[in-house]
This record gives C-alpha cells, sequence and structure tokens, in this order.
C-alpha cells in the first residue's frame, strides 16, 4: 500500500477596501468689523450697591438685567460674531467657554473682577441657540455669542476687560 499526501493550504488571502475624504480646513474668523476684534459688549450700568444682579446680552444681542442692576440706556450692547469656512454640506461643533473660567477685570485695578459665564452660541444655520451648525453652499457659516455677567454687591465702578476664545470643529 502506497500513502499520497493531501495538499495542504499554509496561507489565504482577502482584499479590502481604503478610503479617505479630504476636507477643506475649518477657520474661524471675526466678522464684526469692529477695530480691536468682535466684541461681547454687556454696556453700562447702574448698581444698588448693597446688592448684586446680573446682565444678561443674549445671542440676538438682546440685552436684560436681573437683580439691582438698571441699565444705562445710552450705551450700546453686542454680542461677539464669528464667521466659519470651510467644506460646504459638513457640520461643526462649537466650543464655548465653560462656567467658572472667564472673567472680566477693572483696567483700573485689577483686583476688581466680575464673572461671565452661560456662554450660548447661534450659528446662522440653525437660526437658534445651539452648538452645531452647517457650512453653507457657499462654504461658509457664522454665529452669534452671548452670556451672562454677574455684578456683585459693591462692585467698583469702572471699565471692565476680558477675553475669551471659541473653537470650531467639524463634527
Amino acid at each position: 500500500m502506497l500513502a499520497v499526501p493531501a495538499t495542504m493550504v499554509a496561507q489565504n488571502t482577502l482584499s479590502a477596501n481604503a478610503s479617505a475624504s479630504v476636507v477643506i480646513p475649518i477657520t474661524i474668523v471675526d466678522i464684526s468689523g469692529l477695530t480691536g476684534g468682535t466684541t461681547l459688549n454687556f454696556g453700562a450700568v447702574a448698581l444698588d450697591f448693597a446688592n448684586s444682579g446680573t446682565v444678561t446680552v443674549s445671542t440676538q444681542n438682546v440685552r436684560t438685567v436681573g437683580g439691582s442692576i438698571t441699565a444705562v440706556a445710552s450705551t450700546g450692547t453686542s454680542t461677539a460674531s464669528f464667521g466659519v469656512t470651510g467644506t460646504a454640506g459638513k457640520t461643526y461643533a462649537i466650543t464655548l467657554p465653560a462656567d467658572g473660567t472667564i472673567s472680566v477685570v477693572s483696567t483700573t485695578n485689577p483686583a476688581n473682577t466680575m464673572a461671565v459665564n452661560q456662554f450660548l452660541a447661534r450659528p446662522a444655520s440653525a437660526g437658534a441657540d445651539q452648538l452645531t451648525g452647517t457650512i453653507g453652499v457657499g462654504g461658509s457659516d457664522s454665529f452669534t455669542v452671548g452670556a451672562t455677567l454677574t455684578v456683585a454687591a459693591g462692585q467698583a465702578e469702572g471699565i471692565y476687560n476680558g477675553s475669551f476664545s471659541v473653537t470650531a470643529n467639524y463634527n
């Protein structure tokens, strides 16, 4: 009797596909047209020094005051305004400052500060306050930012300034 060895396969190959998508880099720019850049401006307010209050500028540039704050009508307010460019049809996410991270500081005495919290964004493509927008057919979108300023009881008189950062990333 003669034995014949069976053929054995020691290797097997399978193919896979590879793909990639290239998008235009997303950019964010100041579209306010203001000298010195876009500004979230809470305007001037008068305070009952024994009590605290808040000033809110909505994403639609509507100022409201709460507590013992009186709005001074002759001063303007403004939302911060940003433009976003990138690949048409792509959605993007907006990252705003977290509560407790941003303050404005007195220009005459840096020891005097006020907290800025409750940041909101309003993408033009969304038409509502939210943190996502869609880049339009022309490759752009825009959004405004509003927030709430907390004024402490006995807050020192003066001009207060500060800065904050926003980020836009593709989803």
